[in-house]
């Protein structure tokens, strides 16, 4: 349960993983925090978050678990440094939500190729309000 006290003695695990988990727990900054003690010195933990939705910074994006979001609150809970990277754009956003309406894997294929092909065209215009549907991160302790 990651909403308890991890069973884990102080500065025991090197690395750590958190996979589309952040977003659910009851307090993301304590089970941060519980997972910041249990890493070694120079520990890493890598984590992944959804967010299929346009970041809006104004003039901030904090509360949802956007960029600005999880550079917070990484930062509050004390990682020494952190990497985040934003996954995809608004073309493959938009492929993940109509998942469900495609009914065979050879459509997939074909629209999801299709739509990585228009995030990588539309990337540089993508820069203000960019809309990734993961965020992909490397915490070091």
């Amino acid at each position: 349960d990651l909403n308890k006290k991890l069973p884990f003695e102080d500065n025991s695990i090197d690395i750590a993983t958190l996979f589309f988990t952040l977003y659910i727990l009851d307090d993301n900054a304590e089970t941060l925090r519980e997972i910041k003690r249990v890493l070694k010195s120079g520990g890493k933990l890598y984590l992944s978050t959804p967010l299929i939705a346009a970041e809006i910074p104004e003039p901030h994006d904090y509360c949802r678990l956007t960029y600005e979001g999880l550079e917070r609150l990484f930062k509050n809970v004390g990682f020494s440094e952190y990497h985040i990277e934003r996954v995809g754009g608004r073309a493959s956003s938009a492929a993940i939500i109509l998942d469900p309406l495609m009914m065979f894997n050879i459509i997939r294929l074909f629209v999801f190729s299709f739509c990585l092909f228009i995030d990588r065209i539309t990337k540089k215009q993508d820069t203000h309000h960019p809309v990734p549907h993961t965020y992909f991160c490397v915490l070091v302790k």
